[in-house]
């Protein structure tokens, strides 16, 4: 789009964005840059769930054995 018409559609549709700086939106830009698309097709950011609850079963087991080991001694 030309700048006016950016500035325009700025204005009109997203009026509390306004007074944003440049920088704001370079940000905007390089931190949707570095998102990942999920299977649906929308923005995934974080790590998932199955993931995280996979490390804490790890985990979990991991301290178990240790103290089933510390129990045999």
């Amino acid at each position: 789009m030309r700048s006016n018409r950016l500035e325009r559609h700025l204005k009109q549709q997203h009026p509390t964005l306004v007074l944003k700086t440049k920088e704001f939106f370079s940000s905007k830009a390089e931190s949707l840059k570095r998102m990942r698309l999920d299977k649906s097709g929308s923005y995934h950011t974080g790590v998932s769930q199955h993931l995280k609850a996979s490390f804490r079963r790890l985990l979990c087991n991991g301290t178990e054995a240790e103290t089933e080991q510390e129990k045999e001694k």
